[in-house]
């Protein structure tokens, strides 16, 4: 005899941000983001590492724009040409399930 189980345990909702978009710093890892056409230093905690991506506790919200290339260019406060060098990129772990094909086990 055999049988299957499944259940739904509520998580955490994190953002999902590119590998290339973490800096790293004296004090840690951090992103840039992008606010009123300006750069901003966003302090991140990596949580977990996903095909390319990473999840962080971070305060940015999903459709926040970060930057992804040239972030050892960037400086705080420095004016950020956009969409070219940014993309809208932050998004939740389930958007990224979504774009990969569907939910991890």
């Amino acid at each position: 005899m055999s049988f299957r189980i499944g259940f739904s345990v509520p998580g955490e909702n994190l953002p999902s941000v590119p590998e290339a978009s973490i800096v790293w710093g004296g004090d840690g890892a951090y992103l840039w983001a992008v606010e009123d056409g300006r750069a901003q230093r966003v302090p991140v905690t990596i949580v977990g590492r996903t095909e390319g991506n990473v999840l962080v506790r971070a305060d940015i919200q999903e459709g926040d724009w970060i930057v992804e290339e040239g972030v050892h260019k960037v400086r705080q406060g420095a004016p950020v040409q956009m969409p070219d060098q940014t993309r809208n990129i932050a998004r939740s772990q389930e958007a990224a399930d979504r774009a990969a094909g569907g939910a991890r086990p």
